[in-house]
């Protein structure tokens, strides 16, 4: 990898850092809003839902704003009308305001700018290395990403419990500002692509097998399960545990070191070098992980204590940095870089209409009576289990990391 594509990934790592704990700080925040306001878990489990929806909008506006922009500016622009909402979010809570829905606008859009800066630092990322390299840079990102899930949640639950709530958002609106200040550094690059349309990537998809599978496991396979849990734990922390919606700051948190844990492990040539020796190709990992995420998830719901529960966590944080690295790695290797941004854009705005209608049938069952979080942990964790095992369609590697994704056309400007 050369010396260049080194430091902009470096860049783009530390930008995901910032802003990414930024986000972790506002969100628990606006979770320990809710409460204050009287909204039961059921509505804050919402907000997973309306992030999923919010997400699903920004995999459609991906492949349009990456055509007509660099991935640099779609980055910086993100960053900085993500500044302004926070900036909205911080008045309304410092006026006293306490109408739900303006805040969840106000959480809507950001979550969109949030997808829109994901889907252009991938798509740059992407294009910085040869296939063989693409572990190594999506290890890095994630092991960012993934330290923000460990240290914003506990920064957030503390700055919550023992000074102001607006002190967070205030945080958040200022990671934004200094996120994108920071990705001025990041060299203009510009995606070739042809005409847009958000079906356009069913041509290819469905001719190639192999892209094909990764991405309705990715989309549908995942993303049924991993909304449920997103969307269930608040219940779980609320009504198994019997505590307030901030302590579900401890369950991203816990989960994060350990996906933080795997994720830097994979990123170091050491780690790398010792988990191919091992034979643990990113089939491998992706159908081990997902497998064994079903079995915590289950174990979520049954364990008597909640410190025990976070313990358990970490385990599945572990699973889920492996997964992810896995699964993501896949993806890379088998798109080309003018392909990579509507594959992204697709794959969200499926995977997350799964996350949001299945979350959306759980909030109801759940509110009229009908069918318990319980039930509905595990039909996650079935879900899991069914996607982890299709997974063995990747095991064997020869079978699909010799293959090539058409050569790809990103460049400069």
């Amino acid at each position: 990898m050369s010396t260049t594509a080194e430091r902009e990934n470096r860049v783009l790592s530390r930008i995901t850092l910032v802003t990414s704990f930024g986000d972790f700080l506002s969100f628990f925040a606006v979770l320990q809003w809710l409460h204050q306001t009287g909204a039961s878990a059921i509505v804050g489990g919402f907000s997973v839902v309306l992030k999923s929806l919010a997400v699903g909008a920004g995999g459609i506006l991906l492949p349009l704003a990456l055509r007509k922009y660099s991935t640099r500016t779609v980055m910086i622009a993100s960053q900085f009308v993500s500044f302004i909402t926070a900036s909205g979010l911080l008045a309304m809570i410092l006026l006293g305001r306490n109408d739900v829905w303006p805040i969840f606008t106000l959480f809507f859009i950001q979550s969109l700018l949030k997808q829109l800066f994901d889907g252009a630092r991938e798509s740059h990322s992407q294009a910085l290395a040869s296939h063989d390299e693409q572990m190594t840079l999506q290890a890095q990102l994630l092991s960012s990403f993934f330290g923000a899930q460990f240290i914003g949640p506990i920064v957030s639950f503390l700055l919550i419990r023992f000074l102001r709530i607006e002190i967070p958002v205030a945080l958040d609106a200022l990671s934004f500002l200094v996120a994108g200040v920071m990705a001025m550094a990041v060299e203009k690059r510009r995606v070739q692509m042809e005409a847009i349309h958000v079906l356009r990537p069913l041509k290819y998809i469905w001719s190639r097998p192999l892209l094909r599978d990764i991405f309705l496991l990715r989309s549908v396979g995942f993303w049924f399960s991993i909304g449920l849990f997103n969307y269930l734990l608040f219940s779980v922390v609320s009504e198994h545990y019997g505590l307030t919606l901030v302590y579900s700051a401890w369950v991203y948190s816990l989960m994060g070191l350990g996906a933080a844990i795997s994720a830097t492990w994979l990123r170091s040539p050491d780690g790398f070098k010792k988990t191919r020796f091992a034979g643990l190709n990113e089939g491998v990992m992706a159908m081990v992980a997902q497998i064994a995420f079903a079995v915590t998830i289950l174990a979520f719901i049954r364990l008597p204590s909640f410190g025990v529960a976070l313990a358990v966590l970490v385990g599945t944080g572990l699973v889920m940095g492996l997964n992810a690295v896995a699964t993501q790695t896949i993806r890379r290797k088998l798109c080309a870089a003018d392909e990579f941004p509507e594959v992204v854009g697709l794959e969200l705005v499926v995977g997350r209409l799964s996350d949001g209608v299945v979350s959306s049938i759980a909030w109801i069952t759940m509110s009229s009576g009908i069918f318990g979080y319980q039930g509905w942990m595990i039909v996650a964790a079935v879900g899991l289990l069914l996607s982890g095992f299709l997974h063995s369609r990747f095991v064997q590697k020869s079978a699909w990391d010799t293959v090539e994704a058409p050569v790809a056309s990103i460049y400069p400007s």
